[in-house]
């Protein structure tokens, strides 16, 4: 699978995916040119970059490339509640850092995606292609976000687009689809500023699904605050912090440090919001009686024994911020800085692809 840039590899993606549908479907085809079938409908749920859990904005375009190449015999349609109803067909999949491609770079990713029958599960068609400096600019929902909205849905995704044609995917994911479908018409919404529509969007979405999608309690906690409902907000970043331990054991914060500095980014505005995140943890670390390992952790980039004290200061920085609320933190919490000993990306590209390595994590741990 050689190198290709993201925009040529889409076009394959497209090309290859054409190629096994009009093979699927020849003979609705062949009736469909009489007029008496249409064509079938695609709807597309957007593509997860596995490192982080987080869409790209860069699907846009990527939807609309693949509209123009799969039709005019498919029709393919964003993923709202309204076109999942009407198609016929899924296509979905995810993004992984490609690593060992020969030094090629940080700017290299795989992308697995498959085609569902959405009526009974079976995977009609599976392409797999090598993609080049592909942007991974995401959307504003997860740039506000307080953690990385990493949950069970990441790993679903994971488990689906590996999913071999003629197999039936993961019933879990077409169960989800309806809770994905409201959680997509809130992204959008919530990009455009429309906070109390993508409120409602998020709100229907933990509705529709047995086990809430961590994005849509994100958008909750999100839109609460915008429209200034404290009390809502403080609930739901709760709700927020019960999942992501429920989940992993682990939360990991996105916060934003100074280059070479222990300290926050000089932004008023970030600090205050910081500051706000750590104190609402201190409150439920107290409250629910846990003990917590702070990591701090950094890009891979400089000297490994710089990285490993600057990022132990930054845990310190932000055990201190949380002693502010709930003193006694600093006997139920221990320290510890990584480095870059725990990258998840590791490539120290300092871009999109890698911000889950500059991260702090709180780990649940026994308490003494």
């Amino acid at each position: 699978m050689g190198q290709m840039s993201w925009q040529e590899g889409i076009k394959v993606l497209g090309q290859r995916l054409k190629e096994d549908l009009n093979e699927q479907y020849k003979m609705q085809l062949l009736v469909g040119r009489t007029g008496l079938v249409k064509a079938p409908k695609i709807v597309f749920d957007p593509f997860l970059y596995v490192e982080d859990g987080q869409q790209p904005v860069v699907n846009r375009e990527i939807g609309r490339t693949l509209e123009g190449l799969l039709g005019p015999e498919f029709q393919l349609i964003p993923l709202n509640r309204r076109n999942l109803g009407e198609a016929e067909l899924v296509l979905t999949g995810i993004l992984n850092l490609a690593r060992g491609q020969g030094g090629s770079g940080a700017n290299t990713y795989i992308l697995e995606c498959v085609m569902i029958n959405k009526v009974d599960g079976v995977v009609k068609a599976r392409v797999r292609v090598g993609l080049a400096n592909l942007p991974l600019d995401t959307f504003a929902l997860y740039k506000d976000s307080p953690i990385f909205l990493k949950g069970w849905h990441t790993r679903l995704a994971l488990t689906v687009a590996q999913t071999p044609p003629n197999a039936k995917a993961d019933p879990a994911y077409l169960e989800a689809l309806p809770a994905k479908a409201a959680f997509q018409e809130g992204l959008e919404l919530y990009q455009s500023k429309n906070y109390l529509d993508a409120l409602n969007a998020f709100q229907d979405s933990l509705r529709e699904s047995k086990q809430p999608l961590m994005s849509a309690l994100g958008g909750v906690f999100l839109c609460t605050r915008k429209l200034g409902q404290p009390k809502q907000a403080n609930a739901a970043f709760t709700q927020l912090l019960a999942k992501a331990i429920e989940y992993r054991r682990v939360i990991d914060f996105r916060l934003l440090f100074s280059v070479n500095s222990p300290y926050f980014i000089e932004s008023q505005e970030l600090v205050a919001q910081y500051a706000w995140w750590l104190k609402e943890l201190a409150l439920y670390a107290k409250d629910a009686g846990i003990c917590l390992e702070i990591v701090g952790h950094s890009s891979r980039s400089g000297d490994s024994a710089y990285n490993d004290r600057l990022s132990e200061q930054r845990a310190k920085v932000v055990q201190g911020i949380m002693a502010v609320t709930y003193p006694d933190i600093m006997k139920k919490s221990s320290v510890k800085g990584m480095g870059f000993r725990d990258n998840i990306v590791g490539t120290g590209a300092d871009d999109a692809s890698d911000a889950i390595d500059r991260r702090v994590e709180f780990k649940i741990r026994e308490c003494n």
